[in-house]
């Protein structure tokens, strides 16, 4: 009997997962050294957006993977910002395969991922998240002020 009842759990949640409501994940704001996976299951009666917003104008590295039982599924992604002069992305990510972007600097502002699928079982994806710091030219000037006195010093022993 308890078997019974296990079977007849995992039908309606297999069957109320096929109904889901659109999902709205907030990551809130998020800074340098920020990495985060969110796992979500879209059929085409929902979609799940993912929102965030940067603080800094950082560097974000990224991946969507797909995971789903029939090979005809994609699943279509929009990258949107607030920021002006951002141009939204748009890409499909076909079942199995991973996706990956970045390292891409963004400036400080809202940024949404909308997933959406036209499959109709529900499919499984997983986003990930990952936000370094952007180097001030100030870094790079420094970086290149030593490798020019390196450079010096290796010159000036070789002419001794």
């Amino acid at each position: 009997m308890n078997l019974l009842k296990k079977m007849a759990l995992t039908s309606l949640l297999m069957l109320s997962s096929q109904f889901a409501l659109a999902e709205t994940i907030p990551l809130g704001t998020i800074g340098a050294g920020y990495s985060d996976s969110t796992i979500g299951s879209i059929s085409s009666t929902d979609t799940d957006v993912v929102t965030f917003t940067l603080a800094d104008d950082l560097a974000i590295d990224g991946s969507i993977s797909l995971f789903s039982f029939f090979s005809q599924d994609t699943m279509n992604v929009l990258f949107e910002s607030t920021a002006m002069g951002f141009v939204d992305q748009s890409f499909s990510v076909a079942a199995g395969d991973t996706f990956n972007y970045g390292p891409e600097t963004l400036a400080a502002a809202d940024y949404t991922v909308t997933f959406s699928t036209a499959a109709t079982d529900a499919t499984l994806y997983k986003y990930t998240i990952a936000v370094s710091a952007v180097p001030e030219p100030s870094t790079y000037a420094l970086m290149l002020a030593g490798l020019g006195l390196v450079g010096f010093m290796a010159r000036r022993r070789q002419a001794a």
